[in-house]
């Protein structure tokens, strides 16, 4: 079984051998840790060397699940900076509102029968959604004092 440093050298032959020890640095994997075997890795440090490999392939398209399951704070956010230091685009699902607010400008809102692309974080979402809401409620309101019949809402 190869250690992650040799894996991660073999993958990335083209980069100095700083600029590889940088780069895992950059994702938390340093000393002992980057010459142990990927499965000896705790499942935080195996997402690190994972995000470390993309960084390395120089991907211009990610796709992420949870990403921040089994990262601890430091690991959060240093994935958070690498994120928005990336230079392409990221589709993921989260359930983090603190995550989706620090890192995304763009939503792509699934909700029945249509997707909604919103620009901004997860509180611009909220803000739209809070804002229709108020004007259904005042148009309502309206739409009952012109009949003759006002009712609580």
């Amino acid at each position: 079984m190869r250690s992650y440093w040799k894996w991660f050298v073999h993958l990335v032959r083209r980069c100095p051998i700083q600029e590889r020890r940088n780069l895992l640095a950059q994702f938390g994997l340093t000393g002992d840790v980057a010459h142990q075997i990927v499965r000896s890795l705790s499942g935080g440090q195996r997402n690190r060397a994972c995000l470390a490999r993309v960084a390395a392939d120089q991907a211009n398209f990610l796709v992420l699940d949870e990403p921040m399951n089994h990262l601890d704070l430091w690991a959060r956010d240093s994935l958070e900076r690498c994120l928005k230091q990336f230079d392409g685009t990221i589709l993921f699902v989260s359930h983090d509102r603190y995550f989706l607010n620090r890192v995304v400008d763009h939503l792509l809102v699934v909700e029945a029968n249509r997707f909604r692309i919103i620009e901004g974080n997860y509180d611009t979402y909220l803000n739209l959604i809070q804002a229709a809401t108020n004007e259904e409620v005042q148009s309502y309101k309206a739409a009952e004092q012109a009949m003759g019949k006002p009712r609580q809402i």
